[in-house]
């Protein structure tokens, strides 16, 4: 028998793991004593920018990885088995012989995405030495022709999220602004949109109706944020799947999270700018030939300073079968 304080707490800790807007797509069902169900809550799909689910599988695979390494820490041991849109989750006694987990409770806890601006210098050969066990991930030096393409496609596919109506609609939907947005527990405070307090005070001022569709001046300033963001970084690593079934999607997003914690406790930062691959993902997949199929663009760079950010999490709910 597993408590219910700790499978509870395991999946607080799965809860950490990334989402596009932050929108925890994952819903946890009970079949059996011990054995879970993991797979897509329908309510929160971002039908906009995500209409093929790709990105909330890859998240749903960052929940179960994280899932997997808190598990250790609360001796239990967690087998995963996945099936299509579902992962099934077994619990049971920690074997010793197993070892503990390879990141403490801690690592989870700080893995965060940066929007702030990078120092313009590159990453380390010893930490790109470290990364090479990841034969699904290339890393692109922002100063290559390569890097400057993908650049140039992360700007303009903002744009042409920032330009519709219904990106935008989703997007202001999770953008919390005031305590109610806060309780729900979902969603994108200013802070971890990294602006600062004077930013954050002119912002509330200006969008406190969150009208951003068709707002031009919050296209605008979107835009510059954008080209300030991909212009002050190391780079880009690009991750990739071999087929872009919900199946392998889901197990992307397990090995995504686990070099997205490798980085951070390596000092490095991270920011999803996977725009492209909702908007022209035959032009990404054009410059990696034979690599794959891209599924996640990762800015990443050394912070001016150490990162902090409250991480917005729903009440942990575990439903029925």
């Amino acid at each position: 028998m597993i408590s219910k304080n700790m499978v509870e707490k395991i999946f607080e800790y799965g809860a950490l793991a990334p989402s596009s807007h932050n929108a925890q797509m994952w819903r946890i069902v009970k079949e059996n004593e011990n054995l879970y169900r993991v797979e897509m809550d329908s309510l929160w799909r971002l039908k906009a920018v995500d209409p093929r689910n790709r990105e909330a599988h890859i998240s749903i695979g960052c929940f179960l990885q994280n899932c997997i390494y808190a598990a250790p820490h609360y001796d239990v041991a967690i087998e995963v088995s996945v099936k299509n849109t579902k992962a099934y989750l077994t619990f049971s006694k920690c074997d010793v012989e197993r070892g503990g987990s390879e990141y403490s409770l801690h690592d989870i806890e700080r893995r965060h995405t940066c929007r702030q601006n990078f120092l313009n210098k590159p990453i380390s050969d010893a930490i790109i030495q470290k990364l090479t066990c990841f034969e699904n991930a290339k890393y692109i030096d922002r100063r290559t022709d390569k890097g400057r393409e993908l650049s140039r496609l992360i700007v303009n596919s903002n744009r042409v999220q920032f330009s519709s109506e219904r990106s935008m609609e989703e997007l202001s939907s999770f953008i919390s602004l005031n305590k109610d947005d806060i309780k729900r527990g979902r969603g994108l405070t200013l802070e971890s949109l990294g602006l600062n307090s004077i930013e954050r005070f002119f912002f509330r001022m200006l969008y406190a109706k969150k009208n951003f569709a068709g707002n031009k001046s919050f296209f605008s300033s979107s835009i510059r944020a954008t080209k300030k963001q991909v212009e002050n970084c190391s780079g880009f690593f690009v991750i990739f799947a071999q087929r872009d079934s919900p199946e392998e999607l889901i197990k992307t997003g397990m090995q995504l999270e686990h070099f997205w914690l490798k980085l951070n406790t390596m000092g490095c930062s991270v920011h999803p700018m996977s725009q492209p691959l909702e908007e022209v993902p035959d032009e990404v997949a054009h410059m990696f030939p034979n690599s794959g199929i891209p599924e996640m663009i990762l800015r990443v760079g050394y912070c001016k300073k150490e990162y902090h950010s409250q991480k917005l999490r729903k009440r942990m709910e575990i439903h029925a079968d």
